[in-house]
């Protein structure tokens, strides 16, 4: 009778450590699946937000430009200053980030022609009020079909993000019900 009892408590203690275990390592899992699962989350959300940033400090320079067209006054390229530093700045945070998805990349690559091309329009039509010449509208023109199709691109990019932020925000609200009822 005692080696039974003794029997079957060792039994239990050893079924008992085994869920303990099995459970221990199934709720590191889950918790490590919902920590990678929000890191990602957190990616996309910084791609779209540097991708914004990008929009931001070219329309700044844009606005510069144009207050320096209509005044004259130097007070209105504040804006402008550095702006081409910082665009490549978090340009090359961009190509970082997406270096996993190659359609993200290809966009990226036309998105630096564009930003190099319309950079260097603001810059000609603001050497060319500075040294007192007149700024035609086909140069103007030129500069919104540029900016016209740097938008489109962020657009596009931002939209692929986005669509990959709603699959990751998916995935990590299933990992965030899971959790809690394994642990």
């Amino acid at each position: 009778m005692k080696q039974s009892l003794k029997s079957n408590l060792r039994l239990g203690l050893g079924l008992s450590l085994i869920i303990l275990i099995l459970s221990s390592l199934a709720s590191y899992v889950s918790i490590r699946n919902l920590i990678k699962s929000s890191d990602l989350v957190a990616h996309s959300n910084l791609i779209i937000n540097d991708l914004e940033n990008v929009m931001s400090t070219l329309k700044d320079a844009e606005t510069a430009q144009r207050g320096y067209i209509l005044t004259g006054n130097k007070v209105f390229l504040d804006p402008y200053i550095g702006s081409d530093e910082k665009i490549n700045l978090l340009f090359q945070g961009i190509t970082q980030e997406i270096k996993s998805n190659p359609i993200q990349q290809n966009r990226l690559k036309e998105l630096k022609k564009l930003l190099d091309y319309r950079l260097s329009i603001l810059a000609k039509t603001i050497a060319i009020k500075s040294k007192g010449g007149s700024i035609s509208e086909t140069s103007l023109l030129e500069g919104k079909l540029y900016m016209d199709k740097v938008r489109l691109i962020v657009k596009k990019m931002q939209n692929e993000e986005t669509g990959i932020l709603a699959s990751r925000t998916t995935k990590l609200n299933s990992f965030s019900t899971y959790t809690p009822i394994l642990i």
